[in-house]
């Protein structure tokens, strides 16, 4: 999943585009012309084999035009997934402030995957059991942050 707040980040737009994913941006108001001129112009990691795999290719074809218009319209219809976002946003905040994600030191890839995974499900349980309660959401991660790094 890519996520991010848009303004100058073209180049999610365009890693989306090339890792076939279709991303949850915000964009700006004016980047709607940039953006279609610079997805258009976004080489794909496609690589050509010859009439042998013509089909895979107008496949691979389908599926890149189908994340484009899905991510065309979805950036034209951001405020459908303001709150879908939102959520994601405090699992992420969770994860750094409360479980220290942003100071992460771990040095093999597969560690880190396991790792991340696990900080990640915790965050995303801590938000659930706020929710069930009641909790706001805004007040308890930086005070639970501040427990943190206090003891």
């Amino acid at each position: 999943m890519i996520a991010d707040a848009g303004f100058f980040a073209y180049v999610n737009y365009l890693d989306t585009a090339r890792l076939r994913v279709i991303p949850v941006i915000k964009s700006r108001s004016d980047c709607k012309e940039k953006l279609i001129e610079k997805l258009e112009n976004c080489p794909s990691y496609l690589v050509w084999f010859g009439k042998r795999y013509r089909t895979q290719l107008e496949e691979l074809l389908d599926e890149f035009r189908e994340i484009l218009q899905k991510t065309m319209k979805w950036v034209e219809n951001y405020d459908d997934f303001k709150d879908l976002r939102g959520q994601i946003e405090h699992i992420f905040k969770a994860t750094k402030m409360i479980f220290g994600m942003d100071k992460m030191h771990v040095y093999y890839r597969k560690h880190c995957f396991w790792k991340a995974f696990i900080i990640l499900y915790i965050s995303s349980l801590l938000l659930q059991f706020l929710n069930l309660n009641g909790v706001n959401k805004n007040r308890a991660i930086p005070l639970l942050a501040q427990n943190r790094h206090s003891s």
